[in-house]
């Protein structure tokens, strides 16, 4: 009953809950709460799914018949082994196609091997070349510098002076670069000409070389500078400038000036002629070809650049600005045109063509015009809009040193240079006029202060800042930037020989004594320079060329301690000063055709006193052999072979002097000179001395290899010691006139002769021999005599052994008992 009634109540339950709203309940859940749920169905979901089933699903998503594959799996037997096919068993077709394939496979490995090797080769060939190529251009940029990338030169010691230390490695080119080849045989060539007295123009020459083996334009252009600037010709004499430079002559500044003027107004006419052939259609060039012309066609492709400013310029003549040509013809150094253009326009210009044609005649003006000019350009120019108008009357009566630039008429360093150049006054002037006139010092004054990166274009142009300093007359200063200050170093080598051009005309200030600066102005050691770059030379077996280096050195004291240092430190000595065959005959070196005899000699005296003092004392023999100073030769000989002929081992240097010595006595014919002198031993002959050591060698030989009886063969041929008591004065009397090289030997000489007398004594005695033994007794006994007669301090342990070899051999017949 109960049953039935709890079926009933789920029934209307049932129903019940049919007849509810359609609807989801929802239980609202945070992001976390929904977040950790998901996670753990996911943990679960994984925990049942296996690495097989994810394949297995994959697999089947794609199509595969999963099972299927699973059974052919399966049926397979792995581990049953295959037979091999014998070649020999198969058909034609099989054999034919086995060895088919082994072919093609032997020619695929083949031909990866060959590819590999080829590659392998043509990489190293390649990468040989690339080093190759790499190397030369290092060299070639070595080869205008380096000296390795230390500084030559110390900083300014003030903002007006210049000291440059001595103890500093110049860098230097490779030795084999065809520049530096080239520069030192112009070198050989100036000197060469210098002994015929004949004048050589060395810069031109040097750019010569520049222009055979470089492409670059603005080198040469420092050279024409240089060769412009110093106004050089075919006429031009060696330190031609070198009093006037040193003492600051202004009328050779003016001449530098107008040189440099020059070079800056032929630079621009060839930059006129340059842009016209570029731009032909615009230039619009016709007529006669004169250089009012040009000027006019140069002004037309100006006017289509500038625009705006050619615009403005409203005097004009032939529809061209007026004041543009004038100013263009100036620029150009073309005088009479501007001239011509200002008269023609007297009634634009005015009084200007007066003032033209005195500038152009004076290069000044005199008192009276230059007031004039400055009262109209207070007046009537200072306010134009015409940019080219007030830079001519401020170029020509220098009315305002001071003014801005216009950027449009001076547009580039070579201008502003021509400019302020322009503005230094190039003759004679009145007080008055001067005091307002742009000096020479102040344009160096203002190249310093703006400073090279500036100019250089921070240091990427080195050259062009070069230039300025060259063309404000700054020379060392140049030639220190180029070698110190500036970044790039491939200029070292030309600096070194632009250096070397401005001295050899005298145009530059040198210090032997780097530790002095010159009355507070910039000085360049240059022997120091020329010294270091000769000894590079050296080590590129150049030293014939590194000696005429050295040679351009005028100062003789300073010439020849640098020539001194070079055959010091050179390894090639016998190509630099000769050298003296066994049999006498003597190839001269470079430094014999290009001396006289006596500073030839001079030069090597000083050297081989430099030898002797550093103990490298064959060499100094060898040179004295050289100039064929026999005493000297036979000098040294005696004072070193003193010193080491009584000593056994002496490394070798016994042995050699000994070689040398019979080597002198031999060529120098000495036996004969000994013959010939009248006397058979001068004792205080050198020579002489020469041949007792000489004899001692083969004496102290002798007694090393225990040859007793050739100790006292020679000892008694020589004649030095008394043979009996009756000749001991003879012996002292001639001992007295011996040379200290002998007489620092005689305690050596009388031990080892006693000690021979000793030997032999010994050997009589145990012959018999009483009658010899007493023979070799008084012998014993003179020895003795003599030891205590001679002038010459005998050390106390020598005479000592002396007395008990005597003692020993004073009793014959006792001792053969």
């Amino acid at each position: 009953m109960s049953e039935a009634k709890s079926k009933q109540n789920f029934k209307q339950l049932y129903e019940a809950s049919q007849k509810l709203p359609s609807a989801h309940l929802s239980i609202p859940r945070s992001a976390e709460q929904i977040s950790e749920s998901s996670q753990k169905l996911t943990e679960k979901y994984n925990d049942r799914i296996t690495h097989s089933q994810r394949a297995k699903n994959l697999l089947e998503s794609k199509g595969v018949d999963v099972e299927k594959m699973i059974n052919f799996i399966k049926a397979l037997d792995l581990k049953q082994p295959q037979e091999a096919v014998e070649i020999g068993k198969t058909d034609i077709k099989g054999f034919l196609k086995y060895k088919y394939e082994a072919i093609i496979l032997a020619s695929i490995e083949d031909a990866n091997k060959e590819t590999e090797s080829r590659f392998q080769e043509h990489l190293n060939k390649n990468l040989e070349d690339d080093w190759n190529a790499e190397r030369e251009s290092l060299l070639d940029a070595l080869g205008k510098a380096p000296f390795q990338r230390q500084a030559v030169y110390s900083a300014l010691t003030s903002s007006d002076a210049m000291h440059i230390s001595s103890g500093e490695i110049v860098p230097v080119p490779s030795p084999s670069n065809n520049k530096t080849t080239l520069y030192a045989q112009k070198v050989s060539e100036v000197v060469e000409k210098r002994m015929n007295k004949e004048n050589f123009p060395i810069i031109r020459n040097f750019k010569d070389c520049i222009k055979e083996v470089e492409r670059n334009l603005v080198l040469i252009d420092c050279w024409t500078i240089l060769e412009k600037t110093l106004q050089e010709d075919d006429n031009s004499e060696e330190k031609m400038y070198e009093l006037p430079y040193q003492t600051d002559d202004k009328n050779l500044q003016k001449k530098f000036i107008k040189g440099s003027l020059s070079f800056l107004q032929s630079q621009y006419c060839d930059y006129i002629q340059r842009t016209i052939r570029e731009k032909p259609t615009i230039a619009r060039v016709g007529g006669a070809p004169t250089n009012l012309a040009k000027i006019r066609a140069f002004l037309n492709v100006k006017a289509q650049e500038k625009l705006e400013l050619f615009n403005i310029l409203e005097e004009r003549v032939d529809n061209h600005p007026l004041w543009a040509q004038i100013f263009y013809a100036i620029r150009c150094g073309y005088f009479d045109v501007a001239q011509n253009l200002a008269n023609h326009s007297r009634a634009i210009t005015g009084n200007f063509s007066k003032y033209l044609e005195e500038y152009s005649s004076r290069q000044g003006l005199s008192d009276d015009s230059w007031s004039n000019i400055n009262k109209d350009y207070r007046i009537l120019i200072r306010q134009s809009r015409d940019p080219y108008k007030i830079s001519v009357y401020n170029l020509i009566g220098r009315c305002d040193k001071d003014n801005n630039l216009y950027p449009d008429v001076i547009a580039t360093t070579p201008d502003f240079i021509w400019y302020r150049l322009s503005m230094i006054p190039t003759s004679e002037e009145s007080s008055a006029v001067a005091r307002n006139y742009f000096t020479l010092r102040e344009f160096q004054e203002y190249i310093i202060k703006i400073g090279p990166n500036h100019f250089s274009f921070g240091g990427t142009q080195p050259l062009y800042y070069f230039q300025v300093l060259i063309m404000s007359q700054q020379f060392e200063k140049a030639i220190h930037y180029l070698l110190n200050e500036c970044e790039d170093k491939s200029y070292v080598s030309d600096a070194v020989h632009m250096g070397l051009g401005l001295y050899y005309y005298g145009a530059l200030r040198i210090s032997s004594d780097s530790s002095s600066v010159s009355r507070g102005r910039t000085v360049l050691p240059l022997p120091q320079l020329l010294k270091q770059y000769s000894l590079f030379l050296d080590s590129g077996r150049q030293v014939n060329y590194g000696l005429y280096y050295l040679l351009l050195l005028r100062d003789a004291p300073t010439r020849d301690a640098a020539l001194k240092s070079l055959i010091l430190t050179s390894s090639n000595l016998d190509n630099l000063l000769g050298q003296v065959f066994p049999d006498g005959s003597v190839l001269g070196g470079h430094h014999s055709k290009l001396f006289t005899r006596d500073d030839q000699w001079r030069l090597v005296k000083l050297v081989c006193e430099e030898f002797e003092r550093d103990g490298k004392y064959e060499e100094a023999i060898r040179l004295y052999d050289l100039c064929d100073k026999r005493d000297h030769v036979v000098r040294l000989l005696n004072s070193r072979l003193s010193r080491v002929v009584g000593v056994q081992y002496t490394n070798g240097d016994r042995e050699r002097l000994l070689d040398l010595a019979v080597l002198a006595y031999e060529k120098y014919q000495l036996a004969r000179q000994l013959k010939a002198a009248g006397i058979n031993h001068p004792r205080d002959n050198p020579f002489y001395t020469l041949y007792v050591l000489m004899s001692l060698g083969t004496f102290f030989e002798a007694y090393f290899n225990n040859n007793y009886r050739e100790v006292l063969r020679v000892i008694d041929e020589l004649g030095l010691l008394p043979r009996d008591p009756q000749r001991v004065a003879e012996k002292v009397a001639a001992a007295d006139h011996l040379d200290d090289a002998i007489k620092v030997n005689l305690a050596d000489v009388l031990l080892t002769t006693m000690n021979a007398l000793h030997y032999h004594f010994q050997e009589l005695g145990s012959a018999g021999a009483v009658q010899d033994q007493m023979v070799v007794s008084q012998k014993a006994s003179a020895l003795v005599q003599f030891s205590g007669q001679i002038k010459v301090q005998l050390p106390h342990d020598k005479v000592s052994r002396l007395l008990q070899f005597e003692r020993q051999m004073r009793h014959p017949t006792s001792r053969n008992k």
